[in-house]
Order: C-alpha cells, then structure tokens, then sequence
C-alpha cells in the first residue's frame, strides 16, 4: 500500500509541470442539463470531502448521464465521456494547484529538510503516468470499438477517486 502511495506521489508531481488547461465542448458546455449536472457533481464532491469512508464514486458519471447524447452511437457517448473526463481533469488540476502552494509554503517555513512539494509533484506526475498507461491498455484491448466508450470510462472513474483523494488531503491541510 504505501509503494503505491508512493508512486502516486510521484506521478502527481510529475505531472503538474505537463498540466494542460482544459477546454469543455462548448455546445454541451450551454446545455442546461449539463450545466445542472456540472453542479450536481461538484456538490457531490464537496458532500464526500473529508471522504471518511463514504462511496467516492457516486460522483462519477453525473455529468454523462445528463449529457443529451449519452445513449446514441458509440461516438456520441465517446463525446459525453469526454465531457465528463473534462470537468474530473479541471478539478484534477485546480486541487494539486492549491496542494502545492500549501506544500511550498510550508517547506519554506519549516526550512527544506521535508521538501514535500517536489515529492508531491513526483507522486502526481506517476500517477498521470499510469492512469495514461491504463487507458491506454483499456483502449488497447481487443474489443472493437468498445475501447473508445471504455478507456474514458475507466479515467472517469480513476480521476474522480484522486480528485476526491487530493481534496480530503487538501481539506485537512486547511483545517
């Protein structure tokens, strides 16, 4: 558990450098369903966080099943996956931007000898980097086109877990 943990760190950390602003499909982005689920999801994040045991991932999926096209062909549902693996991407960003301010401030104040911030950063660029090899292998795997619908399904589900993870470490940072 704690080489996890671990290698968690180290993606995470990693991948704040290679962050990439996230821009939503602006057609779903107006749609009055999506907006409704877009705030649906975030108060499901914020009634999970500290997460004390609670299922993490009732927030998941919110946001696709609102999507206007969730049920059609297997692109439209790609594009409702998208959507969803969008907002779980800009939550992703924002909770390891705020962490990490909080680490650099206080690696400063305690002098350097923990540097928690350069490790934090390592831990979330590992993190990135298995969940793009997940996907990857989700994708990957023989099934027609069903890998188009599973590999984002899968992320969706692997960034609401972290994000709600980084939140819970962020909350008790704060409080």
């Amino acid at each position: 558990m704690k080489l996890y943990i671990a290698l968690g760190i180290i993606v995470t950390i990693t991948g704040l450098s290679h962050a990439k602003p996230v821009n939503y499909p602006s057609d779903l982005e107006d749609n009055p369903d999506v907006k409704q689920a877009v705030e649906r999801t975030k108060q499901c994040v914020d009634d999970r966080v500290p997460s004390r045991g609670k299922r993490q991932n009732e927030c998941a999926r919110i946001i696709f099943e609102a999507c206007p096209d969730h049920d059609r062909d297997t692109m439209s549902i790609a594009r409702c996956l998208q959507l969803e693996r969008e907002f779980w991407e800009h939550r992703l960003n924002k909770v390891e931007q705020d962490l990490l301010t909080i680490y650099r401030e206080n690696d400063e104040t305690i002098g350097g000898w923990v540097d928690v911030a350069p490790r934090f950063e390592k831990a979330q660029a590992t993190w990135r980097a298995w969940l793009e090899a997940e996907t990857g292998y989700v994708y990957a795997a023989p099934r027609g086109t069903a890998g188009r619908t599973r590999a984002p399904s899968r992320a969706i589900t692997l960034l609401a877990d972290r994000v709600l993870y980084l939140e819970t470490m962020l909350y008790w940072q704060r409080n």
